[in-house]
């Protein structure tokens, strides 16, 4: 049998490589295997098995040996890699780092990481209740034709009201909710009323958070342990087992472009988790960009506005 991989460090190969796995190695997409390359032994993560016998005149090497036989990426992970990859011209190895950042692989490299996790019992100290207007474009959300969609609206309509309910909803069924914002700094006020309404069981993801408390966040949601989540860009890459809503806030910011290689708009990328796992994804803006805007006109994406502020 043949399996496809990607290094977790850097390659010479700008995509995946082929290795043989023996009749008695068990062996499944996501597992972390050791792989002879060169005269080093190095990490690699399992992207596809059963793959075709490569059309080439040496010998394919065989794998060394399963370090984890752990879950590190889900399937819709793995086409999002590859997605980036081709997408943005980005090389594999490159590309997976936004999903096994350093110290993670760090971890993986020497053998000290636990996969492990249990679920939290959230409470909400929400009693807030929507107006009339709010209830009716929660609705209109709810019931919206299009898996994708533009939330227009004004500063004060109430957006943050809005917020809460979906991800209370979404929470009643044990599922998980992705809130992005610009930059948490900018935006705190979001995430210190969604902290409030559910204690302290939101989970904040930003660049000044430590790599290896990123790694312990990481090993939460994909533990199942964390389901409300607010982060900047960077958080779409963390491993979701059950995300049931992505929310871009503020969609127009350029922050939601990355200026540094592997280079992505979070917004594409988000538009494509969206696809794969068939959930809602919405975006937010008082002054959308052209590009979102000119996809709603032409109903590529649904329209949803709410332009009174709240009284």
């Amino acid at each position: 049998m043949y399996i496809s991989v990607c290094p977790l460090s850097r390659s010479f190969s700008d995509s995946w490589i082929t290795y043989s796995v023996s009749w008695w190695q068990e062996i499944s997409p996501w597992y972390v295997v050791v792989i002879p390359y060169g005269k080093q032994s190095i990490d690699a993560i399992v992207l596809e098995v059963d793959v075709a016998h490569p059309e080439i005149a040496w010998e394919i090497k065989g794998i060394i040996t399963v370090k984890y036989a752990d879950i590190f990426l889900y399937p819709y992970q793995i086409m999002l890699l590859h997605y980036v990859s081709k997408h943005y011209f980005s090389l594999m190895h490159s590309s997976l780092s936004l999903f096994l950042p350093r110290n993670l692989r760090e971890k993986i490299k020497k053998e000290t990481l636990v996969l492990w996790g249990a679920a939290k019992n959230y409470l909400s100290a929400s009693d807030l209740r929507l107006s009339s207007v709010q209830m009716e474009k929660y609705t209109e959300i709810q019931e919206s034709p299009h898996k994708i969609n533009l939330f227009y609206g004004v500063t004060g309509s109430g957006k943050t009201r809005i917020y809460i309910e979906l991800i209370k909803k979404y929470l009643s069924e044990d599922k998980q909710s992705l809130l992005l914002v610009p930059e948490i700094i900018l935006s705190s006020q979001i995430a210190e009323t969604i902290s409030k309404t559910f204690w302290k069981d939101v989970l904040i993801l930003n660049s000044s958070v430590s790599d290896a408390k990123k790694t312990k966040m990481r090993l939460s949601i994909h533990a199942w342990d964390a389901k409300i989540i607010i982060g900047t860009r960077s958080a779409l890459f963390y491993p979701y087992k059950s995300l049931w809503i992505i929310i871009i806030d503020e969609e127009h910011d350029r922050s939601y472009k990355s200026d540094t290689n592997p280079r992505y708009d979070a917004r594409e990328v988000a538009s494509q988790i969206s696809q794969q796992l068939n959930i809602p994804f919405l975006l937010w803006s008082g002054t959308p960009s052209i590009t979102t805007m000119h996809k709603a006109i032409t109903q590529e994406i649904w329209l949803i506005t709410l332009l009174d502020e709240y009284k």
